[in-house]
Formats: C-alpha cells, structure tokens, sequence
C-alpha cells in the first residue's frame, strides 16, 4: 500500500535470504565432492555475495526514507508480510517432501 511497506517486504524475504541458501546448500552437498562442486556454480557463487548486499540496501532504505511513524509502521508490516512468505513457503516445502516420503514408503511395502 506504500513505498515504505515495499522496502519492508524487501528486508523480510532478504533478511532470511542467507539461511535459505543455505538450506539450499545443505540439501543438496550430500558428500564433500557435491559440495565442492556446487560452491563453483554460477547459482551459489552469486548468491553468497549478494544477499548481505541486499539486505544492507533494504536497511539504508528505511533509514532514508521511512522518517516518520506511519512509514516505520508500513515497513513493519510489509517486514512481517516478507517473513510470512518463507513461513509458508517452507511448512510448503516441508508437506510436499513428506508427502513424497510417505508415497515411497507405501510404494516400497
């Protein structure tokens, strides 16, 4: 609804950015030749640098431009609506591997 909750939901899908890369990461690094090999990519090498970046410019934005009580509170909620998203994107992730699992589980007896 403004600017400033904009920035907000910027900082709450940023601010998390790292540890989903990570669990990315850790998902796929299955043994130390996977995860040798996936820190070469063009995917992890991008990601490892530029996610604090982001997260910094988010907060340089609400320092320079939510002055006021009513921009503070939009940032807030737009923060919160950020960290929502990967709440339910994960408990997402999270039913659809246990979903997989328990289908290989019946398939195998």
């Amino acid at each position: 609804s403004s600017t400033s909750e904009i920035f907000g939901l910027g900082l709450g899908l940023e601010i998390v950015a790292v540890q989903n890369i990570e669990t990315v990461f850790s998902g796929l690094a299955h043994d130390s030749i996977a995860a040798v090999n996936l820190k070469e990519t063009e995917f992890f090498k991008i990601h490892y640098q530029n996610e604090e970046g982001h997260i910094r410019h988010c907060i340089e934005s609400f320092m320079k431009y939510c002055p006021d009580e009513k921009s503070k509170n939009d940032f807030l909620i737009g923060f919160e609506n950020g960290l929502r998203f990967w709440r339910l994107f994960w408990y997402e992730v999270a039913d659809e591997l246990t979903s997989i699992k328990q289908q290989s589980l019946s398939w195998a007896n």
